[in-house]
């Protein structure tokens, strides 16, 4: 199944609807039992859309990998309704090299993600400060109905060895997304995703850094390098574990030790 909805509008941010559009996908796909792919967008509608930056390009490549997409297709490669990844003269685009690198760290993380079943997402919300100086949650995107979907109430139902995910620094749309996932051996993994991306931000200027919390059993963690491709050990310190970001983009990881199937 493949679907193509393109969120980046002409100004900040992203379409309201695009989650919303993300978990119908989702559910389905997995009611059906088939993979469920997407297209991103990489044009600008001759101006009518602001043209994807490096951070609203990661985003549209990992937040999908959360949800458990497993494939995708770029809208478009060449000049359609405007550029694409190259232009009208055939020249390559700024986007396109964005594209190069993302798709790589793709590629390495997608590898293990195809044999990984999805099992549940979860909006960890950040804060900001509103107009009277006081500290709120930012807004939860539009969801279908029944839920759960933040954080909050999916910890309290889905059964995880995660306890708790904490957003470094506060600011409005500086959210992460949580993708759950098991192997056919039962064995836990999670999907960590920045969803902070802006116009014209490139993926370092949206870093965050997110710190996990762990029951004390779990002593190591284990990401699968979106550089690489090989299995990376982390080690848990305290119960916690802290991983740093860039904009859009997410790291896969294992609970415990271990290795990832790749093949």
């Amino acid at each position: 199944m493949m679907i193509d909805i393109y969120p980046i509008g002409s100004d900040g941010g992203h379409s309201r609807l695009y989650f919303e559009t993300l978990t119908l996908v989702r559910k389905w796909g997995l009611k059906q039992d088939v993979p469920y792919w997407l297209f991103i967008q990489s044009y600008d509608h001759g101006g009518r859309k602001r043209r994807p930056s490096e951070s609203d390009l990661r985003f549209q490549l990992f937040a999908p990998l959360a949800y458990g997409f497993t494939g995708i297709a770029y809208f478009s490669y060449d000049p359609a309704l405007g550029a694409g990844l190259i232009d009208g003269r055939r020249s390559l685009t700024p986007l396109y090299h964005h594209a190069t690198r993302a798709n790589a760290e793709v590629a390495n993380v997608g590898r293990a993600l195809r044999f990984l079943e999805s099992t549940a997402i979860a909006f960890v919300l950040g804060t900001h400060k509103a107009d009277d100086g006081k500290v709120v949650s930012n807004e939860m995107p539009p969801m279908p109905p029944p839920g759960p979907w933040t954080w909050q109430e999916v910890k309290g139902v889905h059964k995880t060895a995660l306890r708790d995910v904490q957003i470094a620094t506060q600011g409005e749309e500086r959210d992460v997304l949580v993708g759950f996932f098991r192997d056919d051996h039962g064995d836990e993994y999670i999907m960590v995703t920045n969803l902070w991306h802006e116009k014209d931000m490139s993926a370092a200027s949206c870093t965050q850094k997110v710190t996990l919390t762990f029951p004390a059993e779990v002593k190591r963690v284990t990401r699968l390098s979106r550089k690489t491709g090989s299995a990376e050990e982390l080690v848990v310190r305290d119960g916690d574990l802290q991983i740093s970001l860039p904009g859009g983009t997410g790291d896969l990881l294992k609970i415990g030790a271990g290795e990832f199937r790749l093949e």
